[in-house]
């Protein structure tokens, strides 16, 4: 089983959660440790879907090695894509809405209730302890949806919106112009000295 096949993804019991699981125990070591080391990828895939400061340990210096590139990280943990692929999954095409944010915004509105009700109905079949990339997928696909749905009343973020053809089928991607707004939540999350290197 990989994180990506984790039935703790989609609410459901695991029995490794408290020893065995490759991913909790190192977080666990972690919160032990005196020195954490991690990179931008996963500090922040932790502060973005664990929503838990404290998942690797309570920090009071966080040192952002390379951080001419942090900007660059945080605007790609911000940005949200849904694909043709992933749509078609589910019996729903992506429209042709070109790049006005509120449009996609309406449209990501009115599907994310059919999209719930999808994941409901999978997960009733598959069974409470599957670990199915499936639902995993629908469950990230439910919040990435809501992400859009929400994107025209964030007043501090401004986006850009890009409808993509490929081989596979249509995508939008929405992301932030800026992404000095999302520092505070996601690479600083409060810790309260923090250094900057090159």
């Amino acid at each position: 089983t990989t994180c990506a096949d984790g039935p703790c993804r989609v609410q459901v019991p695991c029995e490794l959660r408290e020893s065995g699981c490759s991913s909790y125990d190192s977080r666990r070591a972690a919160r032990l440790a005196d020195t954490v080391t991690t990179n931008y990828a996963m500090w922040l895939t932790l502060s973005k879907y664990d929503g838990d400061e404290e998942t690797l340990g309570r920090a009071g210096l966080l040192v952002c090695d390379e951080s001419t590139n942090a900007h660059d990280w945080l605007a790609q943990s911000a940005t949200v894509s849904v694909s043709g692929e992933e749509l078609n999954d589910i019996g729903v095409e992506v429209p042709s809405l070109g790049d006005e944010l509120t449009a996609w915004a309406e449209w990501a509105g009115e599907l994310l209730p059919y999209a719930r009700n999808v994941y409901a109905e999978r997960r009733e079949v598959l069974g409470r302890t599957s670990r199915s990339r499936e639902l995993v997928g629908l469950a990230d696909l439910g919040k990435r949806l809501r992400t859009i749905a929400d994107a025209p009343r964030d007043t501090h973020t401004s986006w850009v919106v890009q409808p993509r053809t490929t081989k596979s089928g249509t995508s939008v991607e929405l992301a932030p112009v800026w992404a000095g707004q999302f520092a505070e939540a996601r690479l600083w999350r409060g810790v309260p000295r923090v250094l900057l290197t090159s």
